[in-house]
């Protein structure tokens, strides 16, 4: 059937305001006609360097259907002469992608109410890059549920990040919603582009990305004790109390949303939130905050940029994690070698980064008064993943059968989730912490 349309592709860099552009016309007889448009001159003066994004949408005529859809990530180095390139690139692929269907291959087609539509295509021997498209209707919204210290932050963290056009703040504290969006609102026309609102439940309708962070913390819970082995599963039964009501209302106002949970613990919460739900797209943060200490800590010690450290933690987020000390290296040099090579006190250095990471959040409180920053980076950064659909590797926590229980696992992050969980190479040591984790988080579990 002959079929027509229209698209226009943008690449995006590390500003809404610096962008090219292109319309493709499909006739109805099948020919593609494209022509590249005038970039917009949003960059002017400097280099920038960052990652482009294609956006190519071809819609048919009538029906409510969408045909041929792609967003491929491509690094390039934003000059003014180059603007152009990520257009038309779009216009090719799409001129492909149309040939393709000509030829037989499946459009993806979907209701137009769909809130996703999905299709894939190789575009090696254009690219050299496999695109995959998550194309939400309207702009991409998240929600982030509960402004406290936290949610405050992780907001902040969006805001910073440009990875949503619309964030909504619900809080059962309506006042200190609206205070929030209004004191950020101010900082928004130093940033890029979002709408940023308070409101209920009822407006996160459409959102691909909810942020529960709502819940007692570890101040107000009792959870400060560094001779208390339990932790932060002490806040268990309280905030257990406080999702069997919220996710049932979180889920009917946004059934197709992902859910990332915030709150402590929020191992067991997401194991909670996943049965209450009723579906697959719930992860934690786990222990993405534990392995970034993890570096910095490491980083100190060895007077590198943490950023050049490798070294992760996994399991329960709280006292029984496991930092997999055997595989943390440095530049390809197990750190375990180098500190040996440097006569350090290896058993006397490992108890003490242990201890730090364990109790970091206490140390935090005992000056703060809350752990917010960190964790509220973190959440913006998983945000984007997710958003993206990136499948970036993080040790989020999600549903784990083998262990039958949610803990942190280096898992591949995109937009419905986690998609892949690895277990990585430990020793026989490391596998028996784990395995003491896992036991901890399951019968935390089966108390709720």
């Amino acid at each position: 059937m002959g079929w027509a349309g229209s698209l226009i592709a943008c690449g995006f860099g590390g500003r809404l305001d610096r962008w090219a552009g292109t319309i493709v016309v499909l006739d109805a007889a099948g020919l593609s006609l494209f022509a590249v448009s005038g970039a917009s001159k949003g960059m002017e003066f400097g280099v920038g360097v960052g990652q482009a994004v294609i956006l190519a949408a071809v819609t048919a005529v009538g029906g409510g259907t969408i045909r041929g859809m792609l967003i491929s990530w491509i690094p390039l180095v934003w000059r003014s002469e180059l603007y152009a390139i990520p257009a038309l690139a779009a216009a090719l692929v799409v001129a492909v992608t149309h040939r393709l269907h000509m030829y037989g291959v499946p459009a993806v087609e979907l209701p137009e109410a769909g809130p996703i539509v999905e299709a894939r295509l190789m575009i090696g021997a254009l690219t050299g890059i496999a695109g995959k498209v998550v194309y939400r209707g309207g702009a991409v919204k998240v929600g982030v549920v509960g402004v406290g210290a936290v949610g405050a932050a992780a907001t902040m963290a969006l805001l910073a990040r440009g990875c949503a056009r619309e964030i909504v703040l619900v809080d059962s504290n309506a006042a200190r919603a609206k205070g929030v969006a209004l004191d950020m609102a101010y900082g928004i026309p130093l940033l890029p582009a979002v709408d940023l609102m308070a409101g209920d439940a009822g407006d996160l309708a459409d959102a691909s990305l909810l942020t529960v962070t709502a819940g007692v913390n570890e101040a107000a819970g009792g959870a400060t004790d560094r001779s208390d082995a339990s932790g932060r599963l002490r806040l268990l039964d309280r905030n257990a109390a406080i999702y069997r009501e919220l996710i049932p209302e979180l889920v009917e106002a946004a059934p197709q949303a992902t859910i990332m949970v915030v709150a402590d613990p929020p191992d067991p919460l997401a194991d909670l939130t996943r049965t209450l739900a009723g579906h697959d797209r719930v992860f934690s943060t786990g222990t993405v905050l534990d392995s970034r200490r993890f570096r910095v800590h490491l980083g100190e010690i060895l007077q590198v940029l943490p950023a050049d450290v490798r070294a992760m933690v996994v399991g329960e987020h709280g006292t029984s994690e496991v930092l997999l000390w055997s595989s943390a290296v440095v530049a390809g040099v197990p750190v375990l070698d180098i500190l040996t090579q440097r006569g350090e006190p290896v058993a006397t250095v490992r108890e003490q980064v242990e201890s730090e990471i364990r109790y970091a959040n206490i140390s935090i409180i005992e000056g703060i008064g809350a752990s917010q920053y960190g964790i509220g980076v973190v959440v913006g950064r998983l945000a984007e993943a997710v958003l993206r659909d990136e499948r970036a590797l993080f040790t989020v926590a999600a549903y784990q059968h083998d262990y039958r229980v949610t803990l942190s696992l280096p898992s591949d992050l995109g937009a419905d989730g986690v998609h892949h969980m690895h277990l990585p190479i430990m020793t026989d040591e490391e596998h028996e912490a784990l395995e003491r984790s896992a036991h901890a988080l399951r019968e935390a579990r089966a108390t709720i």
